[in-house]
């Protein structure tokens, strides 16, 4: 730094005041305590100046050329600076308020407050303890008794800097309460720990400046142009965007409660960890924004574009996005209580790990949307559509899904017993492994659904369609399935026993290996089923009709089958001891299987002799 008292050609303010109406250039000046204030020194050439605790109020330096000017604890109230240019400057612990910078060019200049170590802890603003500071630092303050310190800041407070350019600036620790930067140009500026309360940003352009720890509570950058601009931990509630524009700008740490008229695109734009409750963002275009542990409850988003945004780990509580389009969205983990998403369309969305408790969905249609591992516990789906998405892992306790109609979804392990499916239809859905035991699914649609695995014991399926469905090595005990449409459906390995199957088209399905003891199948139409080494000992089959079906190696003891129709059945090695078959149709049936036969009885060829 530059030692301007060993530098210095004048000291003597009434020497310094001569050079300067003289028109002279002033350079390596060094003023201590010197009282201008009042005068006029306009377009004067002021070089590597210090002015130390001088009285500069009400001076008017309109024009000014300064370069490398210090002024330190100095008064600067309602000084004018107007047109001025100032390079290299800096303002430390001045006092100026209401001074007018309109138009002025500053570069490289900086205004700057500073703290104060202090032994008294009652006059602190902050305490050590609150500071996480090098051990070597902390011991060196302790030494000396330091507890804290107070913050002592530049006031600029309701200063002007209308139409001036800013470029590489730094205000740091100042206040600045209603201060005026109506058409400034920032440029590569940072702003720490400014209070800009009310500040006037309006039509503003703003480049690849940051704002750190700033307050900005009800500042107004009304048609103000951000671009390159972070916002980091700070408050900027109630302030208003209305009509800005922005072009990468991130809040990260910010709280933006209540603020007023979010600027229409904030395509791009990042929020991190920021507080943006009632946040107002109808009709805005929020293309590819990303939203980051973010708290948004009771936020609007009415007829906002939200195509490709991301919103991850955020508390949306209450949100309402009702009728809205939305696609290739992110709110993986999010915390969404109660949101709404009544008759909206999504696409491509990413609900995965959210909480969706009490959500509403009814009336939507969700396509290639995850859900899976997601917390649904209440949340309604009536009359809803779902195709192509994944609910596997969810938590689905005491959802609705009345009349809604899941297409390719996979909710593999789901837990449906508290789950309401009247009238639902799953067209080629995924259910292994799922828990159905005691639910009523009648009148349910799960036609070329994949429920093997599953756990359907004591369940209801009356009236409903499972044609081509995968019920493989499922637990139907006790199932009632009376009067439904099951063809080409596998039953293979399946545990019936007990089941009502009375008048169900169960044509051309399979029972490889089922249990169907005790089972009531009686009206039921089984032609072409597949009953091979099937259990049916002590079933109910009376009036069945069993044409061309396949009974190899089935077990019918005890088995009721009077007046059934098994016309060109295969019965090979079935057993019927004390079978029923009064006015049994056996007209045609199969008795011997040949090839069957040929298969059973092949022994491989013994080795050659060497």
């Amino acid at each position: 730094m530059v030692d301007f008292d060993k530098l210095a050609r004048f000291t003597d303010p009434h020497e310094v005041i001569k050079a300067l109406h003289s028109g002279e250039i002033l350079e390596f000046v060094s003023l201590s305590a010197a009282n201008l204030a009042g005068d006029s020194l306009e377009n004067k050439i002021v070089k590597s100046t210090r002015w130390h605790e001088c009285n500069l109020d009400n001076v008017t330096f309109n024009g000014l050329q300064a370069t490398a000017n210090i002024f330190s604890e100095t008064a600067l109230k309602n000084t004018q600076f107007f047109n001025a240019q100032l390079t290299d400057c800096l303002f430390y612990l001045v006092e100026a308020v209401a001074a007018d910078f309109s138009c002025a060019k500053l570069k490289d200049t900086a205004y700057r407050g500073d703290v104060k170590w202090l032994t008294s802890a009652d006059a602190c603003d902050v305490l050590l303890d609150e500071l996480e500071l090098e051990a070597s630092t902390l011991e060196l303050l302790h030494k000396n008794n330091f507890v804290g310190y107070k913050e002592q800041r530049s006031n600029l407070e309701k200063s002007v800097f209308r139409q001036a350019e800013v470029v590489l600036a730094t205000y740091k620790s100042v206040a600045a309460q209603q201060a005026d930067f109506t058409q400034a140009q920032i440029k590569s500026s940072q702003f720490d720990d400014v209070l800009l309360n009310n500040g006037n940003f309006t039509e503003a352009v703003i480049t690849e400046t940051v704002f750190v720890d700033c307050e900005l509570q009800a500042a107004n950058f009304k048609g103000a142009t951000l671009q390159e601009v972070t916002f980091k931990n700070c408050r900027l509630d109630q302030a208003c965007f209305n009509h800005a524009v922005f072009n990468n700008v991130k809040f990260i740490g910010c709280c933006i409660k209540d603020c007023r008229l979010l600027p229409p695109m904030l395509s791009g734009t990042e929020f991190e960890h920021c507080d943006l409750i009632d946040g107002d963002f109808k009709e805005a275009d929020l293309t590819q924004a990303i939203f980051v542990h973010c708290c948004l409850r009771g936020a609007e988003f009415t007829q906002a574009k939200l195509a490709g945004c991301f919103f991850v780990d955020c508390e949306f509580s209450h949100v309402n996005f009702h009728g809205m389009a939305l696609e290739d969205m992110d709110f993986s983990g999010s915390a969404m209580a109660h949101a709404v998403f009544t008759r909206a369309r999504l696409t491509n969305v990413n609900f995965q790990q959210a909480d969706l408790q009490g959500a509403w969905f009814d009336g939507s249609r969700n396509e290639d949307c995850s859900f899976a591992q997601a917390k649904l516990q209440g949340a309604s789906f009536q009359k809803s559509v779902l195709v192509a998405c994944d609910m596997s892992d969810a938590h689905v306790e005491s959802i609705d899904l009345g009349e809604a109609a899941l297409q390719q979804t996979d909710m593999d392990s789901v837990d449906f017993r508290s789950v309401r499916l009247e009238k639902t239809r799953f067209k080629t859905c995924g259910l292994t492994h799922c828990e159905f035991s005691g639910s009523n699914l009648q009148y349910c649609y799960f036609d070329d659904s994949d429920l093997s695995g599953s756990n359907l014991a004591h369940s209801l399926l009356d009236f409903g369609s499972f044609n081509q469905v995968d019920f493989s090595g499922c637990n139907m005990a006790g199932v009632s399935m009376s009067n439904a449409h099951a063809r080409v459906a596998d039953f293979s390995e399946a545990n019936m026993q007990s089941c009502q199957l009375g008048g169900t088209d169960l044509t051309m399905s399979r029972f490889v290996g089922a249990d169907l003891g005790g089972s009531a199948m009686a009206q039921a139409r089984v032609n072409r089923a597949e009953f091979n080494e099937a259990r049916l000992v002590n079933a109910d089959m009376r009036g069945v009709q069993g044409e061309y079906a396949m009974m190899a190696g089935a077990d019918l003891t005890q088995a009721d089958i009077s007046q059934a129709d098994f016309r060109f059945a295969v019965f090979h090695n079935v057993t019927m001891k004390d079978t029923r078959h009064r006015q049994t149709n056996f007209k045609g049936v199969l008795k011997t299987d040949k090839i069957r036969l040929a298969a059973e009885q092949w022994q491989p060829p013994e080795p050659r002799q060497a």
